[in-house]
């Protein structure tokens, strides 16, 4: 293998690696965002459970008779 082909293989290495880490750091960046959101709409939910009389979403909504 000549060297010119072995850093160009190097290079598309190093540059893959960035690509991957720039995909895992979106990635963790939309599951907060996407956590924050449904953190905020359960808070949403148990404060409209507790106006109309039910338990709140603890896993399952019953209504209180």
């Amino acid at each position: 293998m000549s060297n010119a082909i072995l850093i160009d293989s190097v290079q598309l290495a190093k540059y893959d690696r960035e690509v991957a880490v720039e995909n895992a750091n979106d990635l963790r960046y939309n599951w907060a965002c996407e956590n924050k959101r449904a953190k905020e709409l359960k808070v949403k939910l148990d404060s409209y459970a507790a106006c109309t009389a039910l338990t709140p979403l603890s896993g399952n909504a019953t209504v209180i008779t």
